[in-house]
């Protein structure tokens, strides 16, 4: 239904805001924070990854509170574009998202009961939901977005 990536995410005059991309197994002594389902998963990359190289991590409820650690104690999150770019009450401005690198991508996913078995309120909410995804924009750090300036700029020039 959807495609989202993991990123990152960093105060800009973050050293390693600069980067076009960051290999997770090269962070070493630095301060992660991270949803619990990163750790409660077993099969995510992420995880295996994060848990090397003198790392600490710390867990956060919502990504709200994953912004404001970003921001207040100079930590580094690890998100999906998505979630990174909601509106949390944190300027997203001050914040920089790098890529990870390699196969990070997520297909997002809407499982249901066949449509003759659904109540009429959750009709409307698969309607919604349905209606939802494809206004999306990608985020402007997403490489779908970079794919497209990249193509806009093409055919310009």
């Amino acid at each position: 239904m959807f495609r989202d990536h993991l990123y990152l995410l960093m105060r800009r005059d973050h050293p390693l805001a600069g980067l076009a991309q960051i290999e997770i197994r090269h962070l070493q002594n630095v301060k992660l924070a991270l949803l619990p389902h990163f750790y409660s998963s077993k099969t995510h990359l992420v995880v295996a990854q994060t848990l090397r190289g003198n790392n600490r991590y710390a867990t956060f409820s919502n990504v709200s509170l994953i912004k404001h650690a970003i921001l207040e104690l100079d930590m580094l999150g690890v998100l999906s574009g998505y979630a990174i770019q909601s509106n949390t009450g944190v300027d997203n401005s001050v914040l920089q998202a790098v890529p990870i690198a390699g196969e990070n991508d997520m297909e997002l996913c809407l499982i249901h009961r066949d449509d003759r078995n659904l109540r009429p309120a959750e009709k409307d909410a698969l309607r919604c939901i349905k209606a939802y995804f494809p206004q999306l924009v990608p985020p402007p750090f997403s490489p779908e977005a970079q794919a497209e300036h990249s193509r806009l700029e093409q055919a310009e020039g």
